[in-house]
């Protein structure tokens, strides 16, 4: 028999640990082992909870009901799980093993409708929804753009992470947003949620199509404008220079944010701004400066101080042109380049000191980089004074009865106003002029049958107003013949005295050779002869009888030979004088007169001035002494007579040895002086203020010349003693002169003033010959101003402006002496009224007659001091200021007698 013996089975075991840990939707295996199953064996079973496992197919257990396997696994089979071994005997359930479930949290949502719109600088706040964290718990995160936020203090988090606050935002924190929640189940991440942050419009930049260089006048030109900002920047306005609306010919396109230009003018440049809006925040601007380029134009060149400029001044030119962009300037001379001496800056050249080769046309050309350039020329003249550059003879020397040409060329700019050959005098003789020309740059002057005295020094004289005349010499030489220049050709020499004849001749070429005859035949030997190149003397220690005769002097050159007679004579009485002539005489009885002494005799010789009137006695006046080696000298002697009268004068001529001999005789009036008033019509010359003073240099160089051809005019009169300029007023310039001759010379005076301004002219000074005149009548004081007139009365006293006070004065005289003759008129009235009044008793009306009475009289009273004081005024002017004689001493220059 076999014996069963039935036991329980022992406590059963799960292999895994409790708890047990699993992931939802994973397998998990639960393994249970039973040391003994006891008798009988025991049957396996699995508990969830205490209780049997759910009728699930995921619950699968293995044939040997040992293993229990989870498929897929879900939250809701997280429960203690334990096995259970069951027999007849009994049943052993082991400890429970927990299995805990892990699942991800449910997908997170923001609770906030995106797009979450705020401004920047805002504190925005995300919050995060999870309706299930899941198991375990799942933590909470947040992402930007799917990253971690930024590390920055202004990204805050609630305690459980489940709020998102960002203080003051950015700009730069626009993004999406999103949270997580993880665990070890894993991650879900809610939807994004877009942040927009809206900022003001900024980086407000204007770009036009065309760069600078090219916004050309008449060319097209856009100008867009554009601008960051959210939300989009969509409001765009123009201005320009801080003004609207926009100037003609400039539109708007594209809503404004585009600026066009249908056809860029001049008057469009300036500063355009844009201003950009989107609704946030104040509007954005920026600006762009159009400048309207253009091609030079009005370009001018204009000289400081002028164009003509004297040479060794300076010059300044000026180039000046309208463009835009500013242009540079080019400086041409003559097509060639500039003077080496001048300085250019820019549009100015300057040339510091002239010289004649800079004239010519200065071109400034005006270039800014568009067509076509500016230009403009100006010419430039250089004037310098006159030089000679030649002067020459076409054949020089040039023999005597030939021709010969001076040619003057000269260099002046502008041409002469006067050019001239002159021969230079010698002597005592002056200057001879030639020929003269005007405008011209060559003189020349033929001299027919040229003779020994057409050599010498001529002068090319040539002046145009600037600087110093120029000067150019010249030294023509003549072939000719010896002339004989020595002085004598009568020798009285008495017996046994020493004598020395001279032969002296001028010729050319030299040599000369001399010889010598007397009467026909050889000088005799005792003669001493010297000869040199242009003389040859004869001596005689002691004249013999013999020696006296006519000599005859050869020279010779190689033009040919001349002789001259000289004579050797016994002493002999004077020889009488033939040209005697009273040149001129004053109202002070002087006389002067003139003459050549007729040969000597050989002996000291007295010349007696005598005179007479009618037929009386002769009476002696000065006496000149001839010495005895004197040949015909040439006397002038003044002398004064005793009255007024007619006289004869003559000379007488004494030498010991009779006769006396006696000149011609003349005759001459001794008269008092005739004062001649008279005026010039200056037609040309210009009045200035400075000739109302006479001894202003301006009037004295005008006086001065006036008086030269006045003295030229009434030089044949003899009894002509000055000429003096007494005034000068306007119209245009009006002299006026005092002349004084004799008193029987008025009218040849007359004569002389009318033929010497017919041609209109004196002494270069144009003049209105019919308004010029001369009389012996003196001028009315007050009378017609275009008289020369209000000069002369003694009473006139020139004012300040230069007026004659004559009639000014006088018309303030009359006013004066209407004024008291009026008032004397009315005072006697009255006086008669008042007196027939108070004999009729009518008393009541001699109040108001005594009241006009006083009035009156106090007019009258105030008149006559104005009376005084003028004439109070006149005598301290005449005191102070000259008296027209005295005023016009510059003015006067008195012929000397």
């Amino acid at each position: 028999v076999q014996l069963v013996v039935q036991f329980a089975p022992a406590k059963p075991t799960i292999s895994q640990s409790s708890p047990v840990t699993v992931t939802e939707n994973e397998d998990q295996t639960l393994t249970c082992s039973v040391s003994n199953l006891g008798n009988p064996a025991a049957t396996i079973s699995w508990l969830q909870g205490g209780d049997a496992l759910p009728a699930d197919s995921r619950f699968g257990v293995s044939s040997d009901r040992l293993t229990l396997t989870i498929t897929g696994v879900l939250r809701a089979d997280a429960a203690t799980y334990s096995c259970r071994a069951t027999n007849v005997v009994g049943m052993e359930t082991s400890d429970g093993v927990q299995l805990v479930v892990q699942f991800k949290p449910a997908k997170p949502t923001i609770d906030n409708s995106s797009p979450v719109t705020v401004t920047e600088g805002d504190n925005p706040s995300l919050t995060c929804l999870v309706s299930n964290l899941g198991n375990p718990p799942a933590s909470i995160s947040w992402l930007q753009n799917g990253g971690a936020l930024p590390s920055h203090s202004r990204f805050g988090l609630s305690a459980n992470n489940l709020t998102l606050t960002i203080t003051g935002v950015l700009r730069a924190d626009a993004a999406t947003y999103s949270c997580r929640a993880t665990n070890a189940a894993g991650v879900e991440t809610s939807d994004g949620v877009q942040l927009i942050v809206q900022y003001p419009a900024e980086n407000t930049n204007i770009t036009c199509n065309k760069p600078d260089s090219q916004h050309l006048e008449s060319s097209s030109l856009e100008c867009t404008c554009t601008a960051d900002g959210v939300p989009a920047v969509n409001s765009f306005s123009w201005t320009k220079d801080g003004s609207t609306p926009l100037p003609t010919g400039v539109t708007t396109a594209e809503e404004g944010a585009k600026l066009v230009f249908i056809s860029l003018a001049r008057a469009q440049s300036g500063m355009y701004e844009c201003s950009a809006s989107n609704g946030i925040g104040a509007a954005d601007q920026a600006d762009v400066s159009i400048t309207v380029r253009y091609a030079p134009e009005d370009t001018t060149v204009t000289a400081s101080p002028s164009t003509t400029v004297q040479e060794g001044q300076p010059i300044t030119l000026t180039c000046t042109a309208n463009a835009v962009p500013a242009v540079s300037y080019t400086w041409t001379k003559d097509g060639g380049n500039v003077p080496s001496g001048a300085s250019v800056s820019g549009g100015s050249l300057q040339i510091a000191q002239l010289n004649r080769s800079d004239s010519g046309d200065y071109t400034c050309m005006a270039d800014n980089g568009i067509d076509p350039d500016g230009q403009d020329t100006i010419t430039v003249d250089v004037t310098y004074p006159p030089s000679v550059e030649s002067f020459n003879a076409d054949s020089n020397p040039v023999d005597e009865n030939n021709s010969v040409t001076l040619t003057c060329t000269v260099d002046s700019n502008p041409d002469p106003t006067s050019i001239r050959i002159v021969r230079e005098g010698t002597g005592s003789e002056g200057d001879t002029t030639l020929e003269t020309g005007q405008d011209v740059k060559t003189l020349s002057r033929t001299i027919e049958n040229v003779s020994y005295t057409t050599a010498g020094t001529y002068r090319c004289d040539a002046d145009n107003g600037i600087g110093t005349a120029a000067t150019g010499d010249l030294t023509l030489l003549v072939n000719y013949i010896p002339v004989f220049t020595h002085e004598r050709d009568r020798y009285a020499i008495g017996k046994g005295a020493p004598v020395t004849m001279m032969c002296n001749v001028t010729a050319y070429p030299t040599p000369v050779t001399f010889s010598w005859t007397v009467d026909g035949v050889p000088v005799n030997q005792i003669a001493n002869i010297v000869s040199e190149d242009l003389g040859s003397s004869l001596s005689y220690t002691a004249v013999r009888e013999a020696d006296y005769g006519l000599y005859n002097c050869t020279a010779t050159n190689a033009q040919g030979s001349r002789s001259a007679i000289i004579e050797l004579a016994a002493e002999s009485a004077p020889e009488p004088s033939d040209d005697l002539e009273v040149t001129k005489k004053n109202s002070s009885n002087h006389v002067n007169l003139q003459w050549t002494a007729g040969f000597n005799g050989g002996l000291e010789t007295n010349h007696t001035i005598q005179y007479r009137t009618g037929g009386g006695t002769w009476q002696d006046g000065p006496q000149e002494t001839e010495q005895a080696n004197e040949n015909r000298p040439h006397y002038t002697v003044t002398f004064q007579l005793p009255d007024k009268a007619t006289y004869n004068i003559r000379i007488r001529a004494t030498n010991g040895i009779e006769p006396a001999a006696i000149s011609n005789m003349k005759s001459v009036k001794v008269e008092a002086a005739k004062t001649m008033y008279g005026d010039f019509f200056l037609t040309r010359e210009t009045f200035n203020k400075d000739l109302l003073d006479l001894q202003s240099p301006s009037a004295v160089r005008l006086s001065n010349r006036l008086i030269n051809e006045l003295d030229q005019i009434f030089e044949h009169i003899l009894g002509y003693e000055g000429s003096t300029i007494t005034l000068y007023r306007e119209g245009s310039v009006v002299a006026l002169f005092q002349s004084k001759v004799g008193e029987s010379e008025t009218e040849d005076t007359v004569a002389a003033f009318t033929n010497s301004i017919s041609d209109g002219q004196v002494g270069g000074l144009a003049v209105d010959k019919d308004r010029s005149t001369i009389t012996d009548k003196p001028p009315t004081v007050g009378g017609d101003a275009t008289l020369p007139s209000a000069l002369v009365s003694a009473g006139t006293v020139a004012t300040e402006a230069g007026a004659i006070g004559g009639p000014v004065m006088s018309a303030n005289n009359n006013i004066i002496y209407i004024s008291i003759g009026v008032c004397t008129a009315v005072l006697l009235v009255i006086i008669t009224v008042v007196v027939v009044l108070a004999v009729g008793g009518t008393i009541s009306y001699i109040t108001p007659l005594y009241i006009a009475g006083g009035v009156c009289a106090a007019v009258l009273v105030v008149t006559i001091i104005a009376l005084v004081l003028l004439a109070l005024r006149r005598r301290r002017s005449a005191s102070t200021k000259k008296d027209p004689g005295d005023r016009m001493a510059l003015a006067v220059r008195p012929t000397s007698i």
